[in-house]
C-alpha cells in the first residue's frame, strides 16, 4: 500500500560521494578527513585502530595525536 504524499527513503550513498558531498559543503576539510568523517570514523578510533595495526606487526604504536590526524 502506497500512502498518499509519501516520499521514498533515502537511497544509500557510496563513500566516495559521502566524502564529496562533505569536501563541498566544508571546503577547510581535507579530502583525507572528508573519507574519514564518510566512514563515520573518529580521530580517536583511527588512532587506536592504527595503533593496533602497529602491535599486530609487533611494532610500537607511532606517536600519533588527534591534532596531528589527517591535517
Amino acid at each position: 500500500m502506497v500512502m498518499v504524499g509519501a516520499t521514498e527513503p533515502p537511497r544509500p550513498r557510496g563513500r566516495q560521494h559521502i566524502a564529496a558531498a562533505i569536501r563541498e559543503e566544508l571546503s577547510e576539510v581535507t579530502e583525507l578527513e572528508a573519507w574519514r568523517l564518510g566512514l563515520g570514523r573518529s580521530r580517536a578510533d583511527t588512532i587506536a585502530q592504527i595503533g593496533e595495526l602497529y602491535v599486530a606487526d609487533g611494532l610500537l604504536p607511532p606517536g600519533l595525536s588527534e591534532s596531528m590526524l589527517c591535517r
